[in-house]
């Protein structure tokens, strides 16, 4: 089979390997990639590789061509030395040269764009450019969170001193004519308004206070924990009653005060007024504003033959309502209840008997201090005997007065001396009069301006109008008057002539209070409608049919950078439009002629000279008489949004040209897009796989179903996630794939899409598989070893015991036969078999450190190292002692006994000197525990401090001495991730510190 051979122009080697370096056998560059000329300018060809770039991984130090040989066909790092700027591949043997393909290796876009790198600069299927959209994606998603944040806390922050500042203000206004008084905690007083500042003491529960001493003593009544409290005292021969609301968190009580004098009064004379109304001859009702009747008198049980349960709880029309009775009365009853108004009716009512009586019925609202009605008043007065006697009189009457009387508009007619010819049910009404309108006939109106000038706001004004009015006599039209009450009437006055001569006058009053609050309420709208437009967050631009601009809003000003000055008066089109846009605006206009609405876009300047895009929402304006006479715009920059999508057309090029597997799908998990590398790993066609579940296609019998339930719960969760899977293809091949995955959020905070990447690493897991099986195997074989050290072990040390035993059986037969050479000998062997079985035992005592279950139990460390000096044989020139209580520690006795006895064991056995010292202390630390072992002996020389901790290493020649005794301790030290060293001085001796974790 022929050997397949490639051949690349350097054009086509630069696409594939745009960052590649060729080296010659003397580290000389000999050439180089288009892209890597960008990124490093300063190298050319000849120049020297060791002196450009640094191999950082593997480190090589001054690296040689057959060093550089010996790592090819690996991950490699190298750095540019000038710039600092890493790059990542291999390195290949080509022929007599050596060959580096890589790429840069970039932390964000911003390095990208510092480079001057484009996607051209990049090979096309290096996934570099793909993670680092990702990576600037989530870096800028997440600034602008923060600075979403900061923006809201500021403006949460502003918002509670602006709340805290309108409370202060609403509390104290300086015309306030209720007293309003702020106290700290104690009692003191913190703020008042001039109305508190006028009262000096109080009298509560009949003891005078002043007020300073007042207010600490009415802050040991309020509890603070309440939201009010409320108490009621007199000063200065008024009542009054405060309310306090308690702000514990800031630190005071706000109280609100108000003069309840004439409510004490009212309360007063409503009880005088009950024990008249409980004498009197007519029928009295209280009611609730509803209608239902909640006290009578006994007149009107009488009246109405009902008892007085069986008249509470129900309505004077349910008790007295008969086939006879007036239902326009009734309504026009029923009206004025719900009105909260007054009413004067006569009506036919009915006897618990079956009988009934001619009813006059006259209510009147009870109003609170707000002007709420909180109760009706009635008297029900029996007028059957005059109504029977003045029935036909009245027809008469009515018959030639009925559209005046019965007008909706109030009617007063007076003569040439102001006496009353005639009044209608509505002037009365109005008024409050509790008479028949033909009671007031002949009545004489001189002095009516001053006797009910109290109805009116401007009481003083109102007479000197009145008298104005009459002393002119001309007419007067709908002439505005507002009320106490809150009514506004218009009045009119027309003069009646005679043959041109005056004879009289007619007054006209309407009640206009609905219109004139339909007024307000309308230019409050307005306000409103115009304060939101002048602050919503689109730009509102208004123009005439020529295209003048005749209004905006801030948002506008804003986005086009001018102010409303430089706005009003100017053509739309030429202060902002592009040319290419003015056609588009001409398209329009005719659009707007035929009353129709368009969106669109369009190409602006605005004032600094940017070029922006606008997205013009605009429907035709038009006059009371329904003429266009213009066009109304709602205008959105939508230039970010522009300059994203050509980022994302961008970006979907990188992700279908991407070597990697990358699918989009929508909010429910369904596949909206793939790139070919998935349709090539996966198998199937683009419409095979739109509209379904990745793991539905994919996943099959050996699919790890904890992987799958991971990736669920991220998905619901909108959780980024990263795992391995194993995948079938359309046609039942198995693949292992490493998937990233990411949810993708709209403004809202909501998930709108899904996307993934999705790389094949069938192979990796194949390796991995392999290294586990090698793994596996290795630790078979190092148990395998251990069982053989242990048997080896113990079948090493059975002959040695048995030689001891025959050589001690030979001394001991033949003690006196062998001569004094002879019986040394034997001692000598004697002496060697001993070390080689401590030799084996040392040895297999380091083999099973690491290797043998540790039991933790608590130790005391004081007792071990005691039990140590009194078992080892010490002798009597020596001395080993503790200089401190030594503390209880977690860990293995047996363990912390072998590595006290083997450093002591040492101490005693080389010290040189006559009188010899051990000492044992210990320093407790915040983490550790810190042990040292003191001796005077013959020291460690500083070249030797590392030495003597490895095994078989022996500073002195000792029959007994294996070198293994400090490599079990330093073994021991590390098994518990501690820490051994040694302070020395030759001569002088040598001090031992043991650092073991609390």
């Amino acid at each position: 089979m022929d050997v397949l051979e490639f051949k690349f122009s350097e054009d086509n080697f630069n696409r594939l390997f745009p960052f590649f370096i060729l080296i010659d056998s003397t580290l000389k560059i000999k050439s180089f990639g288009k892209s890597i000329a960008k990124i490093c300018p300063e190298i050319q060809n000849s120049f020297s590789f060791i002196d450009c770039f640094e191999v950082s991984r593997p480190k090589l130090e001054n690296p040689t061509f057959n060093e550089l040989v010996f790592n090819s066909n690996q991950l490699s790092v190298i750095k540019c030395k000038k710039n600092e700027l890493s790059l990542r591949g291999q390195f290949e043997l080509v022929g007599d040269s050596l060959l580096f393909v890589g790429s840069p290796w970039f932390n964000s876009m911003n390095e990208v764009v510092e480079k001057k790198l484009t996607l051209h600069d990049f090979a096309l299927h290096d996934p570099l450019l793909d993670l680092l959209h990702v990576l600037n994606n989530q870096e800028n998603t997440s600034k602008e969170l923060k600075e979403l944040l900061t923006t809201i806390n500021n403006q949460k922050n502003k918002l509670k001193q602006a709340n805290k500042e309108i409370h202060d203000i609403a509390l104290f206004p300086t015309q306030n004519p209720d007293p309003l008084i702020r106290i700290d905690i104690n009692g003191n007083l913190l703020k008042r308004n001039p109305a508190a500042e006028k009262l000096s003491s109080f009298v509560y529960d009949e003891i005078h206070y002043e007020i300073e001493d007042f207010f600490k003593f009415i802050i040991t009544k309020i509890d603070l924990d309440k939201e009010r409290f409320i108490f009621e005292t007199q000063t200065d021969g008024k009542e009054f009653s405060f309310v306090c609301k308690s702000l514990k968190e800031e630190g005071y009580v706000n109280i609100y005060g108000r003069d309840i004098t004439e409510q004490k009064k009212a309360r007063e004379e409503l009880n005088r007024l009950s024990l008249v109304a409980s004498s009197n001859e007519n029928g009295i009702v209280f009611t609730e504003p509803n209608g239902k009747i909640f006290w009578c008198n006994d007149a009107y049980t009488k009246h109405s033959g009902y008892s007085k349960e069986e008249i509470l709880g129900k309505t004077p029309i349910e008790i007295g309502i008969i086939d006879d009775t007036d239902r326009d009365e009734l309504r026009k009853m029923t009206s004025s209840l719900s009105k909260g108004q007054p009413f004067d009716v006569e009506v036919k009512h009915g006897r618990k008997d079956g009988s009934s009586f001619w009813a006059k019925t006259k209510g009147q609202p009870i109003f609170d201090k707000n002007g709420k009605v909180t109760q009706y008043f009635a008297m029900i007065e029996d007028i059957t005997k005059e109504k029977q006697s003045s029935t036909r009189l009245i027809e008469s009457e009515n018959r030639l007065s009925s559209l005046v009387v019965n007008l909706k508009t109030a009617i007063l007619l007076e003569d040439e001396n102001r006496k009353i010819l005639l009044a209608n049910k509505k002037f009365c009404s109005m008024f409050g009069m509790e008479i028949n309108p033909n009671e007031l006939k002949g009545m004489d109106c001189s002095n009516s301006a001053e006797e009910v000038k109290g109805f009116f706001k401007s009481p003083q004004t109102f007479v000197k109008r009145i008298a104005t009015i009459l002393k002119e006599k001309e007419s007067v039209y709908n002439e505005e008057l507002e009320l106490v009450d809150g009514r506004v009437f218009e009045r009119s006055f027309i003069p009646i002539l005679k043959e041109g001569k005056y004879n009289g006058h007619l007054w006209t009053y309407d009640d206009v209070s609905l219109k004139k609050h339909y007024d307000e309420s309308l230019k409050t709208e307005k306000e409103k409608y115009r304060s939101i437009i002048a602050n919503m967050n689109l730009g509102l631009l208004e123009v005439d049919k020529n295209d003048v601009i005749t209004l905006a809003n801030q948002s506008f000003t804003d986005i086009s950078g001018y102010s409303l000055e430089e706005l009003i008066g100017k053509k739309a089109a030429d202060l902002l439009l592009k040319n290419d846009s003015k056609e588009i605006i001409k398209s329009k206009e005719v659009l707007r002629e035929e009353g129709k609405t368009d969106s669109y876009e369009v190409k602006v300047i605005n004032k600094s000279g940017k070029n922006r895009n606008w997205l013009i929402s605009g429907a035709p304006n038009y006059d009371i008489n329904g003429k266009v006479i213009g066009s109304i715009g709602i205008h959105l920059d939508i230039t970010e949004q522009k300059e994203q999508e050509e980022q994302l057309y961008l970006l979907s090029l990188i992700a279908e040209k991407n070597i990697n597997a990358v699918i989009i799908s929508d909010a429910d998990g369904k596949i909206e897009w793939a790139n070919k590398s998935f349709l090539n790993m996966s198998g199937y066609q683009i419409e095979e796989i739109l509209g379904k579940k990745p793991g539905h296609l994919l996943q099959g019998e050996e699919t790890n179903p904890d992987t799958v339930n991971y990736m669920k719960d991220a998905i619901a969760k909108g959780l980024p996630f990263n795992c391995e899977v194993v995948n079938y293809s359309k046609h039942g091949k198995k693949y292992w794939v490493s998937i990233q995955g990411q949810a993708l959020y709209n403004k809202n905070g909501e998930i709108v899409k899904y996307f993934a990447i999705e790389e094949n690493v069938t192979k990796k897991k194949e390796l991995e598989q392999q290294r586990e099986f090698l793994v596996e195997s290795l630790a078979k074989s190092n148990k395998e070893l251990e069982d053989y050290a242990a048997i080896v072990s113990h079948d090493l040390k059975s002959p040695l015991r048995s030689i001891h035993s025959l050589i001690s059986w030979i001394k001991e037969d033949n003690d006196k036969e062998f001569n004094e050479q002879t019986t040394q000998y034997l001692s000598m062997i004697e002496g060697k078999v001993e070390k080689m079985d401590n030799l084996i035992e040392g040895i297999l005592t380091y083999a099973k450190i690491d290797k043998v279950d540790v039991v933790c139990e608590k130790v005391n460390t004081q007792e071990i190292i005691q039990n140590i000096i009194n078992i080892i044989h010490i002798p009597n020139n020596i001395s080993v002692t503790i200089t401190n209580v030594l503390p209880i520690i977690d860990a293995d006795r047996f363990r912390v006994q072998q590595l006290f006895q083997n450093i002591i064991s040492n101490a005693v056995n080389y010290i040189d000197k006559p009188i010899g010292v051990v000492e044992v202390s210990c320093l407790e630390e915040p983490k550790h525990f810190t042990f040292a072992i003191k001796d005077n002996g013959p020291g460690i020389a500083k070249e030797n401090e590392e030495r003597i901790f490895k095994i078989f290493q022996s500073l002195e020649k000792s029959e007994k001495s294996t070198g293994l005794g400090l490599s079990i301790v330093k073994k021991i030290v590390d098994n518990y991730n501690g820490k051994i060293w040694i302070e020395s001085q030759n001569g002088k001796g040598t001090t031992f510190f043991i650092q073991l974790n609390k």
